[in-house]
């Protein structure tokens, strides 16, 4: 299934009208690409919006296309400082999905991306881990089959970073 080439963004959506806008968004203006991520702080209330949706039948979860992020490398959106870009390991990823399509509400992203090549130590922030970009990427092809996710991608990888993971691809890369 094809990517909407138009998508919203939920990073920079108010908390107090999050399910409204995304409600809006979907149902009004005709959205059909929703782009979310642990690291924006609202996955629970758009998973609100969307189980809403589903639930009074105004739209069908197959008509959308969901795309979530691991730990995203962006400014926090919050006051509080807490650790992020941290669950690029292959035994934290998972996790890290399933939290996700807990609070999306869902049982399966169609795109599960990483949004940046570089990982943290778990609990950290700004400590590099020794975690490979292919181990990351095997972990999340596993995501895959299980399927938890329809399709894996990168994004703000470079050129260098690309050419490391592209050879050990068994799924097809998605940029």
């Amino acid at each position: 299934r094809c990517i909407p080439m138009i998508g919203y963004g939920t990073a920079s959506v108010d908390p107090d009208i999050c399910e409204k806008v995304v409600k809006e968004a979907v149902l009004e203006a005709g959205y059909r690409h929703l782009d979310c991520a642990k690291v924006y702080g609202n996955e629970v209330l758009v998973g609100r919006a969307l189980t809403d949706m589903f639930a009074n039948k105004q739209i069908r979860r197959e008509q959308l296309h969901i795309t979530s992020k691991v730990d995203l490398l962006h400014l926090l959106l919050t006051e509080e400082a807490e650790a992020w870009n941290d669950d690029h390991r292959p035994e934290h990823l998972r996790e890290a999905c399933l939290k996700s399509l807990s609070n999306l509400g869902l049982e399966y992203l169609d795109l599960y991306m990483l949004h940046y090549p570089v990982a943290w130590k778990k609990g950290t922030m700004l400590c590099p881990d020794s975690v490979t970009i292919e181990e990351t990427w095997k972990a999340m092809e596993q995501l895959q089959q299980e399927g938890l996710v329809k399709a894996i991608g990168v994004s703000n990888f470079d050129r260098s970073s690309l050419e490391k993971c592209a050879p050990l691809c068994t799924a097809r890369l998605r940029l």
